[in-house]
């Protein structure tokens, strides 16, 4: 599986992986994790799977008031796939203008945009402009990362969105 490099210094990247763990509370202490160590991040929530609690408890065993470290944490849901490109493409590059965020962080778009009520043509026309959006950001110094939770939904378009999206899977064990 392909994961994020964490101990390496921030540098600007876009990368779309499959996370060791699918559960929310993995993504919820990384981000923690990123935002002790002085990082500044962007959720970009399409899941809505984001758990605040334990970004809560990450900080008090860290010594730190929750509140710093929920005020360098800025959270987006989206619900559409419209809404998700929106929210990329107009206002999470402002929000790293004034926030100086260095990571963004997009989940759930897999499931998203393999929604059967929308059209299979839309659906991949707005991932493609989408993942051009998201490809564009690392320019202004930050990390954006596009987990991708297995197993993927049993549909042959959740498949060729996941290869459009990630590419093909790499053979078990190797990342």
């Amino acid at each position: 599986m392909r994961t994020p490099d964490i101990s390496s210094p921030v540098r600007a990247e876009f990368r779309v992986f499959v996370p060791r763990s699918a559960s929310p509370d993995a993504l919820s202490a990384f981000l923690a994790d990123e935002i002790l160590r002085g990082q500044s991040a962007i959720l970009v929530s399409a899941d809505n799977r984001f758990r605040p609690d334990v970004l809560v408890q990450r900080s008090r065993e860290a010594g730190q008031p929750a509140e710093n470290v929920l005020s360098r944490l800025h959270l987006s849901r989206a619900f559409t796939i419209h809404q998700l490109r929106e929210t990329v493409s107009d206002r999470v590059e402002p929000a790293l203008l004034r926030s100086r965020a260095t990571l963004v962080v997009v989940t759930g778009i897999l499931p998203l945009f393999s929604d059967e009520s929308v059209d299979a043509r839309e659906a991949f026309r707005v991932l493609e402009l989408l993942r051009t959006d998201l490809e564009r950001l690392p320019r202004h110094g930050c990390r954006v990362l596009v987990p991708v939770v297995l197993p993927l939904p049993p549909s042959r378009r959740a498949r060729n969105l996941f290869l459009r999206l990630h590419g093909p899977p790499l053979p078990e064990g190797e990342d």
